[in-house]
């Protein structure tokens, strides 16, 4: 059972800080685990939403896993993850030494303007913390102030119309699978953002006519052509 509080901080007239801190017990393996996945998922641009969206879980799933409020992923979710985040030796998100220690860990969650800062800590016997990592990102903006956001929604968009009508979805697709063929074939890639937004006004739009969102026993879902 995890113990949960918040608190709010008036930095500014226009600027709040918010904190959530989390305390729950778990294994060395799984912490070391969850910070090599962050450290990737951080690397690679992705907001802990963007990640949710691609290896389809429940709304707010990984960003709940991250802050410890919901239990660590399942085998099944660690292979969606490790083919979401597209990483080529899936063995470096695991320890050489699986050390199953139990710790006592406080997560912190700093919410800073548009700065979200992640600090884990292990708290000894005699409740004093100390800290084991820190890490730090940016929320994802809005899409009004991304450059060419209107021409890149459209582009994604225009491709997964071809994908549907060249069968692409006869067979059953995770949305990292759609992200990764659609970004092969871009120059530069774009964030899993667009493919999100088109994916979601596509089926809607169409009505289910071609295309429609497919659930799975764990609460995830794929695509399928209808």
């Amino acid at each position: 059972m995890a113990a949960y509080c918040q608190k709010i901080v008036q930095l500014s007239n226009l600027k709040f800080q918010i904190t959530m801190r989390i305390v729950k017990e778990m294994p060395a393996n799984e912490l070391e685990t969850l910070y090599r996945l962050m450290m990737r998922r951080i690397a690679k641009g992705y907001t802990a939403e963007n990640l949710n969206y691609l290896i389809a879980a429940p709304y707010h799933y990984v960003e709940d896993v991250e802050s410890l409020k919901k239990p660590f992923y399942s085998v099944e979710e660690l292979d969606r993850i490790t083919n979401a985040l597209e990483e080529g030796n899936p063995e470096s998100f695991f320890p050489l030494i699986e050390d199953e220690t139990v710790l006592n860990i406080a997560v912190y969650k700093d919410y800073i303007e548009n700065k979200i800062t992640h600090s884990f800590c292990v708290i000894d016997e005699e409740g004093y913390e100390q800290e084991l990592f820190k890490l730090m990102e940016y929320e994802f903006p809005d899409q009004d102030e991304i450059p060419n956001s209107d021409n890149t929604m459209k582009l994604v968009g225009d491709m997964v119309d071809v994908m549907v009508r060249s069968g692409y979805f006869a067979e059953l697709r995770y949305p990292y699978e759609v992200f990764h063929s659609i970004n092969r074939l871009l120059p530069v890639p774009v964030n899993p953002y667009f493919l999100d937004a088109s994916m979601l006004e596509y089926v809607i739009e169409e009505g289910g006519k071609h295309l429609k969102m497919v659930g799975q026993k764990d609460g995830s879902f794929r695509y399928e052509e209808c």
